[in-house]
């Protein structure tokens, strides 16, 4: 009898020792939640800290006096490899400034829950300040449209001579 309880406990603990280890093992995730576009913003600026960043003046209104407009966009869930790409059009509605393509990626396998990107538009100082008005930035996904937004660039020196 006594030489039976060791073999009794082995056959009820190898089970055991077998579950356990499987179900302490992390699973890869077979496919990644679905791809959403959260946001998209313009600001005057950005609060940027390590790989993120937060917009902190939003508007659609700009001044030749102001140093740049930022173009803001947040994805969420980003799997394999993207183009992201902004174009701003000027008053005249032909791009002025093209970011080209930039590319977000995450490693095979793997999704990054949220990436943040942005662009930035030169106004004080650049030739930009020389076209106020009505003006538009397209950004692209892959080169589909996923955001358009007008804004204005107003002549801060001809308010200021009236």
């Amino acid at each position: 009898m006594n030489k039976l309880i060791p073999l009794v406990i082995i056959i009820f603990m190898y089970p055991m020792l077998f579950a356990c280890a499987s179900t302490s093992a992390k699973k890869d995730i077979t496919t990644a939640p679905s791809f959403k576009f959260a946001e998209a913003t313009l600001t005057k600026r950005l609060y940027v800290k390590d790989t993120t960043a937060v917009p902190i003046e939003p508007t659609l209104t700009f001044s030749t006096e102001d140093s740049e407009a930022i173009s803001y966009v947040k994805l969420k869930n980003l799997a394999g490899e993207h183009k992201l790409r902004w174009d701003w059009i000027g008053p005249k509605g032909e791009i002025y400034l093209s970011s080209g393509d930039y590319t977000l990626s995450a490693s095979k396998g793997k999704y990054k829950e949220e990436v943040v990107a942005w662009h930035r538009l030169t106004i004080r100082g650049d030739r930009a300040s020389h076209y106020p008005g009505e003006w538009r930035i397209t950004v692209y996904l892959d080169g589909a449209l996923i955001i358009q937004k007008g804004f204005l660039i107003l002549d801060e020196k001809a308010d200021e001579a009236h």
